[in-house]
């Protein structure tokens, strides 16, 4: 017998006797598991309930934001543009109040004067352009341009949205460029659906092209604008802090 054959007798005689007192462990093992197995499943209860609480909010501001979109289009279908202009104002400011630092609050209102700059021409370029024009019902219309200011009031909730994703998406702009791309044209086909805007299939390329673009520059902005209002508060709070060590 070579070294090499006892070396492998050796190995596999080793290995049944492991084998075995694994064998004569294991009804040991499965108590083992089933007496820690109720122990856990309380606490396992506990984390989920946990979990669905911190998720309770955002998905209230997800319907929240969902039924204000409807009734925007619902009031523009009704003839009725000037209250057209509430649901999705009001879902704006009540994020601002609710779901933001006060700190914060500047910067937010910054990107939101900012969208609608934005909004305004986009707007009223689909509006008149002669390819594929995007116009709303002749009673939703409004005495101001060619495009209704309730439908910028889409652009509110929509940098209000940007805001709340910005965590998640900032740096990623090729990933917001394909979303705005992708969801712009269906939030519009939504809307064409429910009465409030009229427009040939073919304008969901303007669409996506508007929103592929618009979706990554406010996450920009929004980024930016935060980053400034941080810097300024803490200044802020510096010179507080030297003026109570001079007192």
């Amino acid at each position: 017998m070579t070294i090499e054959d006892g070396a492998l007798q050796a190995a596999l005689a080793s290995g049944q006797g492991h084998a075995n007192d694994t064998m004569k462990n294991a009804p040991s093992m499965d108590v083992e598991m089933q007496s820690q197995a109720p122990e856990n499943s309380p606490a396992q209860s506990t984390s989920a309930w946990k979990c669905f609480l911190l998720l309770l909010p955002e998905l209230a501001w997800s319907v929240g934001y969902y039924v204000a979109f409807t009734a925007v289009c619902q009031l523009a279908v009704n003839c009725q543009p000037w209250l057209a202009l509430l649901p999705l104002s009001l879902w704006a400011w009540l994020r601002e109040r609710l779901a933001v630092q006060p700190w914060e609050r500047p910067a937010v209102w910054k990107l939101l004067g900012v969208s609608v700059l934005i909004g305004l021409p986009l707007n009223t370029i689909l509006a008149i352009q002669p390819l594929w024009p995007i116009v709303v019902n002749d009673c939703a219309m409004m005495p101001f341009g060619p495009d209704p200011p309730w439908m910028l009031t889409f652009w509110l909730g929509y940098a209000s949205m940007v805001w709340w994703l910005r965590p998640i998406f900032t740096g990623k702009w090729v990933v917001c460029a394909i979303l705005g791309a992708i969801f712009g044209p269906s939030s519009y086909i939504a809307g064409r659906a429910m009465g409030a805007l009229i427009f040939p299939p073919e304008a969901a390329i303007l669409i996506a092209i508007e929103h592929g673009c618009s979706f990554p520059l406010l996450t920009y902005l929004a980024t930016k604008f935060r980053t400034a209002q941080e810097v300024e508060r803490d200044l802020l709070a510096s010179r507080e802090d030297a003026k109570a060590e001079s007192s």
